[in-house]
């Protein structure tokens, strides 16, 4: 079997889109283990792999398969996201047949524009259901036509109840925290809050840095600190297994990853995300407003509770003959 995987983590400035891209191929370990696979990249321009004679080209447009995984790459206004996505109608023609796993939408609620519904009707395969990470996500593509399960993001696929189970329910001495620190998702009233909060609550902070921009926000906000700042997915790990931490902050798969690792987390809901993941699978996330009462809402016994769509993910599994490593 071979196999196109158009990487979404190549090119991202957010280490988020790694852990979906790793959550993907752990999940389906009979596809990709038993396949041959090349990748391209999203976030990069591909304008150069258009010819049929290229040999890659050639794979890509023979190949069983084509999987876009994760990350909020739909977009209502898709010319508008072009930096995120550089996909067009020249590129288009790499995507030709892809199929989404997990994907979400950049913005909320708005109607795809006509040359977006041009773009998605000329790369994705109406001859199969596709895997969205919430609802609105199926809607959006529902509204165009395509075949939709909401199953979810990759990255929760494991959270059946016996898993959650595993995930202690009181408050630890330590923490984990995260800032996302561009454009609107940023609120220096109530990150500032956040930080004074966490600081009474917990001995030891690791702050998590997600993207380009996390680190350089948290030094705005609070210039002397004696956090200590993760950088690699490997040491984040690391301390989610080892240093007795809870997790609280306001990106959403740093908050998944540690869930991953067996770790209560508290997502704070900066935007229509996280709203999502808490509407459609039941995950602990904490309004910005409530940030007040966080030393409430971590003191108590909070258990994890998450509602993954097991039916939706096998029958999305199904048809490529696989089924999910973990159920």
């Amino acid at each position: 079997m071979n196999i196109t995987l158009f990487n979404t983590v190549v090119g991202s400035t957010n280490t988020g889109d790694l852990i979906i891209q790793d959550s993907f191929l752990d999940a389906l370990p009979d596809l990709f283990d038993k396949a041959f696979v090349i990748q391209f990249a999203t976030h990069l321009h591909n304008f150069g792999l258009t010819s049929y004679n290229n040999p890659k080209v050639k794979f890509a447009n023979s190949c069983d398969y084509k999987f876009i995984s994760g990350t909020n790459l739909l977009s209502a206004k898709i010319a508008n996201t072009f930096y995120q996505w550089p996909v067009g109608p020249i590129s288009a023609k790499l995507y030709r047949n892809s199929i989404l796993a997990g994907v979400g939408t950049t913005y909320e609620n708005v109607s795809p524009s006509l040359y977006s519904r041009y773009i998605y009707n000329h790369i994705l395969r109406k001859d199969i259901i596709h895997s969205v990470r919430d609802e609105q996500s199926a809607e959006f593509l529902r509204s165009m036509g395509f075949q939709v399960i909401n199953t979810g993001c990759p990255t929760m696929w494991k959270f059946t109840p016996e898993f959650c189970k595993k995930i202690n329910v009181k408050k630890q001495p330590n923490v984990v925290i995260s800032l996302s620190g561009n454009g609107s998702l940023k609120n220096e009233p109530y990150d500032c809050l956040l930080l004074d909060s966490i600081r009474k609550l917990y001995k030891k902070v690791y702050f998590w840095v997600q993207t380009i921009h996390d680190e350089r926000y948290l030094y705005k906000l609070l210039p002397e600190n004696d956090f200590v700042i993760i950088r690699s997915l490997k040491e984040y790990q690391n301390i989610l297994r080892n240093e007795n931490v809870d997790y609280v902050g306001t990106r959403l798969h740093g908050g998944v990853f540690a869930i991953q690792n067996e770790v209560r987390a508290f997502i704070i809901e900066v935007d229509h995300r996280a709203r999502g993941f808490k509407e459609d699978f039941n995950l602990n996330v904490i309004e910005r407003s409530d940030i007040e009462n966080l030393a409430d809402i971590v003191q108590k016994d909070v258990p994890t509770d998450i509602k993954i769509n097991i039916d939706g993910i096998n029958e999305w599994c199904s048809q490529f003959n696989v089924k999910c490593a973990y159920f």
